[in-house]
């Protein structure tokens, strides 16, 4: 094959481009929500992983006057079996979470015409990181 923009003269080159054969990582989320009492809502979220186990997260966020607080937690579901050439310290550490507790609150407070939304929210690690917090400030102009 010799490219229409080359000299006269060029050699023709052959080539082949082979598509290796494994699974791109995907993730499918399934999530739902419902306001069991005024105020206090509740979600689940289910995550179909390609690359590892499948997790739910279960949370709350009770609202109250102009302040909110929140929980949820993540953990690993499915059917896997633990293949009998692997440890269990080993199963335990590829079949489960890093992620423990998550928390969060916050609150809306006039200033002047605007509205100025403070929330904190930290995430708790089983293995390998620290604990993960977040302070937001947001403004409604």
């Amino acid at each position: 094959m010799v490219p229409e923009e080359s000299e006269s003269g060029s050699s023709a080159e052959t080539f082949r481009i082979v598509a290796d054969n494994f699974a791109l990582p995907t993730s499918l989320d399934l999530s739902a929500s419902y306001e069991l009492l005024d105020n206090l809502n509740m979600s689940a979220t289910f995550t179909n992983h390609s690359y590892q186990t499948n997790t739910l997260a279960l949370g709350a966020k009770y609202m109250l006057g102009s302040s909110w607080f929140g929980a949820a937690t993540t953990m690993t579901i499915g059917d896997d079996e633990q293949p009998t050439d692997v440890s269990d310290a080993d199963w335990e550490e590829w079949s489960g979470t890093f992620w423990g507790l998550s928390l969060g609150a916050g609150v809306t407070v006039p200033v002047g015409d605007y509205m100025m939304h403070v929330s904190y929210a930290m995430r708790t690690a089983n293995e390998y990181f620290d604990d993960h917090s977040t302070m937001q400030v947001t403004f409604d102009f």
